[in-house]
């Protein structure tokens, strides 16, 4: 088992882009990278909980989410909270896999 703690979508100039796209994106990304570490991918993943800040957000982030998975997405869970770690988050993600 691999359990990645929360992500969001920071990119590697450490910057946040306004857009809950762009961000579900990047911590869609950022997560990719480190599953690859461990030579694992998405089809690894047996869970998901994602953090959002505007549950009104949620329908154009679950599109970008979906685009990742082929087939039956993993279990996830949604919660809608005040706020994230840093000002300009919008979204964060933690999985665990399975190899």
């Amino acid at each position: 088992m691999v359990f990645i703690s929360g992500q969001g979508g920071v990119d590697s100039a450490g910057t946040f882009e306004e857009s809950i796209e762009v961000q579900t994106r990047q911590t869609m990304e950022n997560l990719k990278a480190i599953l690859a570490e461990f030579g694992l991918d998405f089809s690894h993943v047996v869970k998901t909980g994602i953090f959002l800040i505007d549950m009104g957000e949620w329908v154009a982030m679950n599109k970008v989410y979906a685009s990742y998975f082929e087939g039956d997405p993993p279990a996830r869970t949604t919660i809608g909270v005040a706020a994230l770690p840093v000002a300009e988050m919008k979204i964060e993600i933690d999985m665990v896999a399975a190899r």
